[in-house]
């Protein structure tokens, strides 16, 4: 297993080259001038451009500059940024937390309801149990997240005022002591019951809305797995032993369908990380997906590099759990 995983990560090293090496080159062909922005935008002199591009080393050639990049890196300095004025690094630190709390809640309501509808829609299947499953699966899957986040606000912050329509707490609202920067936890490390409600009230909303694509595909994914185990010589045997419907599908049949299932997990988890940008901007919620559109408009290079990172080397940490999760599911899988 050893040798199997020391290769997963040359692998994913390489990979995440690539993505830094993409990223760089494509970030400095877009239009604008990060110097002028620096120095003060339009209204900054020309000289004062001039000398900002040479302190941020802009002024060098792009190999030179993809160079020095490359040894603050190795050093683990991600650069500063031109809009916050920091380093990019606390800035990540500061931002993440949210992006987190935001991902596991998500992909929380995705493996908590995903599993249970994919194996009753198996179950029942062609029954109306079923059509009803896969026609709001396919509909999920088909609702673009800003165009279903906005519905959303509409419906249960403007119209039934049951939800908050955005930010992780109300707006004069103290957040709880920081022990992890995750609002729900640290709120309960403090026993401070009230923030954990306010905390909560503000993620259902975001969390519902980043969830909903791939609880439609993870559904439809343990339906499928499921009806494959369920035609096996093995299923039968149990149930022609006498055993109860229920002991055969959780204890035969889910934990032999749950093997390719876990690989759609960890990828959707990937997935949801990266893909909360949207839902982040929409519901204003501070993460680093809005830290990264904000950065993207103001052409802020490094802090786009370092979401791009940090979202590449979560992705490969991910995928990497699951393959070694594989030989804890299904013990005829051998790392070789």
């Amino acid at each position: 297993m050893l040798g199997f995983i020391l290769r997963r990560i040359a692998y994913s090293l390489v990979g995440l080259a690539g993505v830094v090496i993409i990223t760089f080159f494509l970030s400095h062909i877009l239009p604008g001038d990060p110097a002028q922005l620096a120095a003060g935008g339009m209204r900054a002199r020309p000289e004062a451009v001039e000398a900002v591009r040479k302190q941020m080393g802009l002024d060098q050639p792009i190999p030179v500059q993809f160079g020095r990049y490359l040894a603050g890196l190795a050093r683990g300095d991600l650069g500063r940024s031109i809009r916050t004025k920091q380093p990019v690094n606390k800035d990540l630190r500061r931002f993440m937390p949210a992006t987190v709390e935001l991902s596991v809640v998500a992909m929380l309501i995705v493996a908590l309801l995903g599993i249970p509808f994919g194996v009753l829609a198996a179950v029942r299947r062609d029954g109306l149990i079923d059509q009803v499953i896969r026609v709001v699966s396919i509909s999920a899957v088909s609702l673009p997240v800003f165009w279903f986040a906005l519905l959303a606000q509409m419906l249960f912050y403007r119209q039934l005022q049951w939800l908050p329509v955005g930010n992780r707490l109300p707006l004069f609202a103290d957040a709880p002591p920081g022990v992890t920067g995750l609002f729900l936890v640290d709120s309960v490390l403090a026993w401070d019951w009230l923030t954990f409600r306010d905390a909560l009230l503000h993620l259902t909303l975001p969390a519902v809305v980043l969830a909903t694509g791939s609880l439609a595909m993870v559904t439809r994914m343990v339906r499928g797995s499921v009806l494959d185990v369920l035609n096996l010589d093995y299923v039968r045997t149990a149930r022609a032993k006498g055993l109860t419907e229920r002991i055969v599908i959780f204890k035969h049949v889910l934990r032999n369908a749950l093997v390719p299932v876990v690989t759609m997990l960890g990828l959707q988890f990937g997935t949801l990380l990266s893909g909360a940008v949207l839902a982040e901007v929409v519901f204003n919620w501070p993460g680093i997906g809005l830290y990264a559109v904000q950065s993207i408009v103001e052409l802020d290079y490094q802090p786009i590099l370092g979401v791009t990172i940090l979202i590449g080397v979560a992705y490969v940490t991910i995928n990497l759990l699951v393959d070694i999760l594989y030989a804890k599911l299904d013990p005829r899988i051998r790392f070789s």
